[in-house]
């Protein structure tokens, strides 16, 4: 009996209390570091949005630039914007277009006559157009851009703030000259 008595003391170990502080300790840094992370994904989520809405903004800006720069702006309110080549007067007066499909989240460039119909980039939302009226002939253009997230339900939407403004080469006739 003694034998067993000296052979449990000298056996090594950790105590119950021991046990439960180390866990204690471990619970703690580990929940610190799984906010670290959770706060690090968010980050790189956000900064993944932004990237995707700049590229797809970037690729929308260069169609509405390249035609509002040599069309003269027929109209520039919200939803749409209305361009128009300039009359020769042998041929028919061509109208350009541009307009979100809501549905399908698209920019739409629309060409008449024919009604030919384009689609410029995806992942547009929304479109707004006006006459910049600090300036003489320019359009100032802002776009909502559908940013698509790692989920089904993480889609949103991030605006290209501020915006860009595009003056018009051909401001005879222009709604903004």
């Amino acid at each position: 009996m003694k034998a067993l008595r000296r052979l449990l003391h000298e056996q090594s170990g950790f105590t119950a209390v021991e046990m439960i502080v180390t866990m204690a300790l471990v619970t703690v840094v580990t929940g610190g570091m799984v906010s670290t992370f959770a706060i690090f994904d968010r980050v790189q989520t956000a900064w993944r949005d932004r990237n995707q809405a700049r590229a797809v903004s970037v690729v929308a800006e260069e169609a509405i630039v390249r035609d509002a720069r040599v069309y003269r702006v027929v109209s520039a309110s919200g939803a749409t914007l209305v361009l128009q080549a300039p009359s020769d007067g042998d041929g028919p007066t061509f109208t350009v277009s541009y307009s979100v499909n809501q549905a399908g989240q698209e920019l739409i460039r629309t060409v008449q006559p024919g009604n030919s119909q384009t689609v410029v980039a995806h992942g547009v939302a929304n479109m707004t157009a006006s006459c910049n009226t600090g300036q003489k002939g320019v359009v100032h253009v802002l776009l909502s851009i559908a940013a698509v997230g790692a989920g089904p339900n993480d889609a949103k939407t991030v605006d290209d703030v501020p915006g860009f403004d595009v003056a018009s080469r051909n401001q005879t006739g222009s709604v903004c000259a």
